[in-house]
């Protein structure tokens, strides 16, 4: 079995997005806060995914880079560049 990642919108406003995410393995399930800002959502993505594929798609890359336990508990999508900063590109790559 491998991980399933399930992202549950929570709250929305003018400015970004609210997503539960939970992270489910053999091993057990972690859930995680992420905030999205409509902007970079826009700049990376131009609308073309929905915001929930984008925010599955960033934490398949962060269980690439780190297992789901070391995946903070609550952050902007836009920080992860600032820990891995090939993120941007990789994901653009990937719309």
């Amino acid at each position: 079995m491998g991980k399933t990642i399930i992202v549950k919108k929570i709250s929305e406003s003018e400015d970004d997005w609210e997503f539960e995410v939970t992270i489910d393995d053999e091993d057990g399930e972690t859930i995680h806060k992420a905030t999205l800002e409509r902007g970079y959502y826009e700049g990376l993505t131009g609308g073309d995914i929905l915001p929930e594929d984008f925010i599955k798609m960033c934490f398949k890359f962060l269980l690439k880079k780190e297992s789901r336990d070391k995946v903070m508990e609550e952050f902007n999508i836009g920080d992860i560049n600032n820990y891995f900063p090939e993120f941007e590109d990789t994901i653009t790559e990937n719309i």
